[in-house]
């Protein structure tokens, strides 16, 4: 019995899946699911921007080509935004919450999580090879935190 270790968090607004699959199972448990759920969830919240991160220890080719296309092309229809992350990724921009908190008071709040989300998110317009937007999160993930 094989089992599918992810977790699904649908708040207000957005998507969240956290899996640990690497290899190409991680396409195949999850692009097309992920890419259905939020395609439902913004059935339900047409009147609210949508967007849904992917965390994974590693972003697998097969994974980030699919959502790649989504991005790109549309799934049934409608481009989505979703952002593939790593856990290292991930696990970077808490610790930068963390220490803009405690070294210059300033609270990391939504809007300044949404505000990365769209300049990765728009960042995806300067590229038609996936490998080399995701390359750049680093960059705007940097680049962001010095603008807090």
């Amino acid at each position: 019995m094989k089992i599918i270790q992810t977790i699904l968090i649908i708040k207000s607004l957005k998507e969240r899946v956290i899996t640990l699959l690497k290899s190409r199972d991680q396409w195949f448990n999850e692009g097309q699911p992920v890419m259905r759920h939020l395609r439902d969830f913004e059935s339900k919240e047409q009147n609210k921007e949508n967007y849904c991160l992917f965390i994974a220890p590693i972003i697998h080719r097969d994974t980030l080509n699919t959502f790649w296309f989504s991005i790109k092309m549309g799934y049934e229809g409608k481009i989505q935004k979703i952002i593939p992350l790593s856990i290292e990724q991930y696990t970077k921009i808490l610790n930068i919450a963390i220490e803009k908190k405690n070294q210059n008071s300033i609270r990391i709040n939504n809007k300044h999580i949404k505000n990365l989300i769209d300049l990765i998110y728009e960042d995806s317009k300067n590229y038609m090879d996936c490998t080399q937007w995701v390359g750049n999160f680093d960059n705007i993930i940097e680049a962001w935190s010095n603008g807090l």
